[in-house]
């Protein structure tokens, strides 16, 4: 039977609500928090006009503000439009034409494209969103083939191309990876990847459906900062890309070992591993 990232944070919103949900350097969201927050998000995006099926794009920065945008738009039963936080205003602009999206939440300077897309503060949408008075979850599933969200590929090749993801989809995406990797409720994992990649964004869904701890991380680029969440945030689980685990792993040298003794699993997509990883 399907469900639902949503419905399944509600649920532990009420089972585990002081869990550490999402952390990113020294802010945390609890399973009750991120709750407050998703439904905050929705109520805003509903005053805004986002009604149900509308696109909503989103910068994916590897904060908590993320996450709780992202289901507050499948909250108020829009549909997710991940945009690189890393984009020019350009491309950001042409995503939004392409996904015929009513709005876009970032914090990105986009007055040169102002005339293309409506915009929001993400951050203030969030932060506004902590004052908001808790409503009752609507306990209805969506039908499984409704687009649940619409991720863009790197545009390497061509233009970027959009990726119809249902709710369907989205659900045995997470299932898949809980089974394949035994992901455990008392995981803590250190997610150093951007959250418009579909790599991230598995993980991220799949870890909070199960009632684990997420630590976010803007990039591999200082390997003194993935140390430093790790034993500051006792990560036991690690995902990531081969090329900048190599990066990360040449510069920490002879630390290495110390800092992943206490990894249960580290989790590679996106590339092919050396014989030495």
């Amino acid at each position: 039977m399907m469900d639902t990232l949503l419905k399944r944070i509600m649920i532990l919103a009420e089972k585990q609500p002081d869990k550490e949900a999402v952390i990113y350097k020294d802010e945390i969201l609890t399973y009750h928090e991120l709750k407050q927050k998703i439904v905050g998000i929705s109520d805003i995006l509903k005053e805004k006009g986002i009604l149900k099926d509308d696109r909503v794009c989103v910068t994916a920065v590897s904060k908590p503000e993320m996450v709780a945008a992202y289901l507050g738009i499948q909250m108020c039963k829009a549909i997710a439009v991940f945009v690189d936080k890393n984009g020019t205003p350009e491309s950001i602009a042409a995503i939004y034409q392409e996904a015929d999206a009513k709005l876009l939440l970032t914090d990105k300077p986009m007055k040169k494209c102002s005339a293309y897309c409506q915009v929001l503060s993400l951050r203030t949408v969030y932060q506004s969103a902590a004052e908001r008075d808790i409503h009752m979850f609507e306990n209805i599933l969506p039908e499984e083939d409704s687009i649940a969200e619409l991720l863009f590929t790197s545009g390497t090749t061509g233009r970027p191309k959009g990726v119809i993801l249902t709710y369907k989809a989205v659900y045995h995406i997470l299932c898949n990876t809980i089974l394949g990797i035994d992901m455990a409720e008392d995981d803590r994992i250190l997610l150093p990847l951007p959250l418009h990649h579909s790599f991230a964004l598995r993980v991220l869904r799949a870890a909070l459906y199960k009632g684990a701890t997420v630590i976010l991380q803007n990039g591999f680029t200082f390997a003194k900062e993935v140390e430093t969440n790790v034993m500051h945030h006792h990560c036991n689980a690690l995902a990531a890309v081969p090329t900048s685990y190599e990066v990360m792993r040449g510069q920490m040298q002879d630390d290495f070992e110390r800092v992943m003794k206490n990894m249960r699993y580290i989790e590679f997509s996106a590339g092919a591993l050396s014989v030495r990883q």
